[in-house]
């Protein structure tokens, strides 16, 4: 795992802008909820109705600020690693002492930098999107535990269809 050479505090941090972004969704679906609700059963007036839209706008502008911070973040944990990768191999090589530099150099170039763009990048997004998962199913079963469990049901059947028929097909 790649992530163990990134600096935990940042990691914690990634982790915690994780689920504030993973919030974006939920804002838009409560406030939808809400003035869809307040609309439908003609509940509040119309400055409610727009107050309502108008802490909805601010919250998600704040978590699209903070997601400048998530993306940055991203990045700069991949940097990290990189640099610390490559400064182990340099190491390595260096103590290696071999005559032959060539696949050295091939490693230095090609290959840490496919570990950079994929595997610490698959790991990242990961954790965020187990952080956006996990509060979806919470917020979820909140407002509607019997929808959300017919959902996420739903949801499975498909990949359950699909196995049943490669196994009938071989």
């Amino acid at each position: 795992m790649s992530l163990k050479f990134a600096n935990k505090k940042k990691l914690a941090l990634y982790a915690l802008l994780a689920c504030i972004s993973a919030c974006g969704n939920v804002v838009i679906a409560y406030v939808t909820k809400i003035m869809l609700n307040s609309a439908q059963y003609h509940r509040g007036s119309l400055k409610q109705l727009v107050l309502i839209a108008l802490l909805g706008a601010t919250v998600l502008i704040v978590i699209m600020f903070l997601n400048f911070g998530y993306r940055y973040l991203r990045f700069d944990i991949i940097r990290d690693i990189n640099i610390k990768l490559k400064d182990k191999t340099i190491t390595y090589l260096v103590n290696q002492q071999a005559d032959s530099q060539k696949e050295g150099l091939n490693l230095m170039t090609n290959d840490l930098k496919q570990i950079e763009s994929l595997k610490i990048a698959n790991e990242l997004m990961i954790i965020s999107e187990a952080a956006a998962f996990i509060i979806s199913i919470i917020v979820g079963l909140l407002n509607s535990w019997l929808l959300t469990i017919i959902f996420v049901v739903a949801t499975i059947i498909p990949g359950f269809i699909q196995k049943l028929f490669r196994k009938l097909q071989f």
